[in-house]
């Protein structure tokens, strides 16, 4: 039976919040009633690798400290409660960045004796590269540069996950995206996903601040 999950990303109480840049005096108002469609800075053609591998490091420390991590591992853990040992299993990372969720997953597969290919895919040709230097070798995950909807029609996976990635997505994309994973996981897929809130924006931008100050 295929099991499905969806973290659903709710628009906050609280519908406005004004912030001031730091190098400008303009008032920026987010509305987090609605999804945002401006282009996040990692998505920009201006930006270099090295920028863009520093931008994924951060965001790791950020998952780590708001507990992003956890509602995937949860969902995974109970779905691997009855995984027979003896067979090997697929979870495919859909937009996997730096690889940093499937890095959280690999000891919670050895820890229950199953075999696990642990395969990350994203767009940007970057985000191979940045996993690729995160990831110790002994962790024996793969990474791959892939369009997903370009993805092989026949390919599939036991579970497919996707952390922070959605919010990339238009409406219409998010959609066929949805439907995708529902054709192409043999037992379940979840989405994590951001909840667009004023308390994350304010009191992570002093850190982001710092780090992009000391570079």
């Amino acid at each position: 039976m295929l099991v499905v999950q969806v973290l659903v990303a709710v628009a906050a109480r609280r519908k406005y919040v004004a912030f001031t840049c730091q190098k400008s005096t303009a008032m920026t108002t987010v509305d987090f009633a609605r999804r945002s469609s401006a282009t996040e800075l990692m998505d920009s053609p201006s930006i270099g690798f090295d920028e863009f591998h520093q931008c994924l490091r951060q965001l790791t420390i950020v998952n780590g400290c708001v507990l992003a991590y956890r509602p995937t591992l949860r969902w995974l853990k109970a779905m691997l409660r009855d995984a027979p040992s003896d067979n090997t299993i697929s979870i495919l990372d859909v937009g996997s960045g730096g690889g940093d969720m499937l890095r959280k997953i690999r000891p919670l597969t050895r820890q229950r004796g199953i075999n696990a290919e642990l395969t990350g895919v994203d767009l940007n040709p970057w985000a191979k590269q940045s996993a690729e230097l995160d990831t110790p070798p002994q962790m024996n995950i793969r990474y791959e540069t892939s369009d997903i909807f370009a993805f092989d029609p026949s390919r599939r996976a036991d579970y497919i996950i996707s952390c922070d990635f959605t919010h990339h997505l238009g409406d219409a994309a998010l959609v066929r995206f949805i439907q995708w994973m529902d054709s192409h996981a043999r037992r379940g897929w979840f989405i994590n996903d951001l909840h667009r809130h004023p308390l994350p924006i304010t009191s992570s931008r002093p850190y982001f601040t710092r780090c992009r100050s000391a570079r």
